[in-house]
């Protein structure tokens, strides 16, 4: 469900019981996925997409994506810079860690992310 990226809301992200870190990061991860997606099918991935998107998917997409990563840059208390290098270790550390305990990684990761 992502609707249009004008209707979300700057708190949106901690209504969850995960914090606006993992939420944001999650969200990322998903659209960016998405919109990987759609470049090869796009018809597919707008099916998937409730309610559907008006206009181009990719478009649609790389708009959730942004408001992902101002969302992240709220959450961390960072610039747009230094969230791409923190979804950069992340992703590594997902490639890389082989065990089922990511997300408590992702947690630590989060609270010693620093420069």
């Amino acid at each position: 469900m992502l609707g249009d990226v004008r209707n979300r809301k700057p708190g949106d992200a901690t209504h969850r019981t995960l914090n606006g870190i993992a939420v944001s990061a999650l969200r990322a991860l998903t659209d960016l996925s998405l919109l990987v997606g759609s470049s090869v099918d796009s018809a597919s991935i707008a099916a998937m997409i409730s309610p559907a998107p008006t206009g181009e998917v990719g478009l649609f997409l790389r708009q959730h994506l942004r408001a992902d990563m101002r969302s992240l840059e709220r959450a961390l208390g960072r610039n747009l810079d230094e969230c791409c290098i923190f979804m950069h270790l992340l992703l590594r550390q997902m490639l890389t860690s082989g065990s089922p305990g990511i997300y408590m990684k992702f947690k630590s990761m989060a609270i010693n992310y620093s420069f």
